[in-house]
């Protein structure tokens, strides 16, 4: 381990010694690696297009086939109605998912849906478009099922789009395709100037494309001061060139003239053996400083990584912060999981609960599904404090949270504590029997804590009323709702269990056809004997 008294001395050495092992390594080290830089760079650069282009293809692909796997889609195809059109594909949709064309085939090849985006962004066209045409010709070609989920590049009447393919089938696969869904996006000098700004490289496309031209993904093997790869469709046809190019200043020389002048510099005055000493020690140490300044504004806690040559005082400093780093990061992980648990219970608290929510609100929006809210409320738990105590209340609420966590089966269901002696469950519940199950799991969980409560008006123990808003069929329909109406349901049907008298559950079913009115029709659970 070299320490900065030893380096001293060796620099006093080696000075005479140092012009010519510069040279050599200039010849044999550092310029190849510099021209193995460049090659990293061009490859870089050619890389993050085709990422952007392949996360675009896969982001349009994923909205494609969420509408071909949509039961209201298989509808349609089964029997067209001006319904879908107006209420799905509209200019609205179209605009906000940055498409510009959609079509829709059944399986004999008939054209139900064909529909363009026109400039304004506002309004639609039906009929014949580039994308209809395009489609029944691969579909009398017997192609169309080749590239049926996949999403590519296509040129179609010389303009470049993205177009992505879908089966259409019902939400959980049960039935046969009938037709086929499309989403095209015509890529315009805005959608490659946004490329350009997102990956801050300057590179120029081409529809003049030489032949054997090679792929977008063919590594740079070697510098050159542009780089042309090709991007092409799923049958093998080149669609576009792409070309990156390297500013003259930027491609290394053997021996630039600045360094041959630092060289002669370095070699002939001994003086300046000092500075080199001062930017060993001195340089990694400012790197350092930096870095620890910056870690304040940066998240999470960045290490200190390298620090040049291994100065045992330096290497020591990096250990030492990188030491109190990984410190720092438990702490923050030991707290942030403590922000989320309630300490008295132990389970989540109304922090970690509002989070599920929007978690499961959001999940509920974009896939279909039945999902129930259960607010949970001990009875007359004032009197029981009243009566036996705080710290037996104290032990209550842990036994009661237990045993409702206990209830929940699914690693995406969850019990939180609510807030005082309230609690809320979040279930997936798919029908009738798993509710009938739900209901009495809590039931019984709660009667066989066997807590006596001499002061309950409705059992010797203690027991819990519950309200349960119970979500069917989610979708796009809760847009008009919101996850507090969720919350407001599943108290109303609480409020109605207790007003029923205790020791009881009811439901609140809330649907696309039944919705939250203020005054919901309510179905009585039984309570437990």
């Amino acid at each position: 381990m070299l320490t900065i008294r030893k380096i001293a001395l060796l620099l006093s050495g080696l000075y005479l010694l140092l012009f010519i092992g510069i040279v050599a390594t200039r010849y044999f080290w550092f310029y190849p690696k510099e021209l193995d830089n460049i090659s990293h760079l061009q490859q870089q650069e050619i890389a993050s297009i085709a990422g952007l282009l392949t996360q675009e293809l896969n982001q349009q692909l994923g909205i494609t086939i969420d509408y071909a796997e949509w039961d209201d889609t298989y509808a349609y195809v089964q029997q067209p109605s001006g319904y879908y059109h107006s209420t799905n594909l509209i200019a609205e949709t179209y605009a906000n998912l940055g498409l510009t064309d959609g079509l829709i085939l059944n399986r004999a090849g008939a054209v139900l849906a064909s529909q363009r985006l026109r400039s304004d962004g506002e309004t639609l066209d039906n009929g014949r478009t580039p994308l209809s045409e395009w489609a029944l010709q691969l579909y009398q070609q017997g192609k169309l099922k080749q590239i049926s989920g996949t999403a590519g590049l296509y040129e179609l009447e010389g303009e470049l789009y993205i177009i992505s393919i879908a089966d259409i089938t019902n939400s959980d696969g049960t039935k046969a395709s009938n037709g086929y869904f499309f989403f095209a996006h015509q890529l315009t000098d805005f959608f490659w100037q946004n490329i350009r700004d997102i990956i801050r490289v300057d590179f120029a496309i081409s529809r003049f494309i030489t032949p054997g031209c090679a792929d977008i993904t063919t590594s740079v093997r070697e510098h050159q001061p542009t780089i042309t790869r090709c991007l092409y469709d799923l049958f093998g046809n080149p669609v576009l060139a792409v070309s990156t190019s390297l500013p003259a200043e930027r491609i290394p020389t053997l021996m630039p003239s600045e360094i041959y002048l630092t060289y002669l510099v370095v070699a002939v005055i001994p003086a300046l053996l000092y500075l080199v000493f001062l930017k060993l020690v001195t340089e990694p140490l400012m790197q350092a400083t930096r870095h620890m300044r910056n870690s304040v504004i940066i998240s999470p806690l960045p290490e200190l990584n390298t620090m040049g040559v291994r100065i045992k005082e330096l290497h020591e400093l990096r250990q030492n912060f990188n030491r109190l780093i990984e410190r720092v990061r438990t702490q923050q992980f030991e707290l942030t999981k403590l922000s989320m648990t309630d300490k008295l219970t132990g389970i989540g608290n109304r922090r970690a609960f509002e989070e599920k929510l929007q978690q499961t609100w959001r999940r509920s929006m974009r896939h279909q599904d039945n999902v129930a809210l259960i607010l949970i409320d001990i009875d007359y738990f004032k009197r029981f404090n009243d009566c036996y105590g705080h710290q037996a209340g104290d032990l209550a609420l842990q036994q009661v949270a237990k045993a409702l966590a206990e209830c929940v089966q699914r690693q995406d269901e969850d019990t939180f504590r609510y807030g005082g002696e309230e609690f809320i469950m979040i279930c997936y519940v798919q029908d009738a029997v798993e509710l009938e199950n739900l209901r009495e799991r809590i039931q019984r969980s709660i009667s066989n804590l066997k807590i006596p409560h001499q002061k309950s008006s409705v059992a010797s123990h203690l027991t819990v009323s519950y309200g349960i808003a119970w979500l069917l069929n989610t979708g796009n329909w809760q847009q008009s709702l919101s996850q507090e109406h969720w919350i407001k349901v599943a108290d109303a049907a609480l409020y109605e269990a207790k007003a029923s008298g205790r020791n009881t559950g009811m439901l609140q079913i809330v649907s696309e056809d039944v919705s939250f009115t203020g005054t919901p029709v309510l179905e009585k659970s039984q309570p437990e004997p």
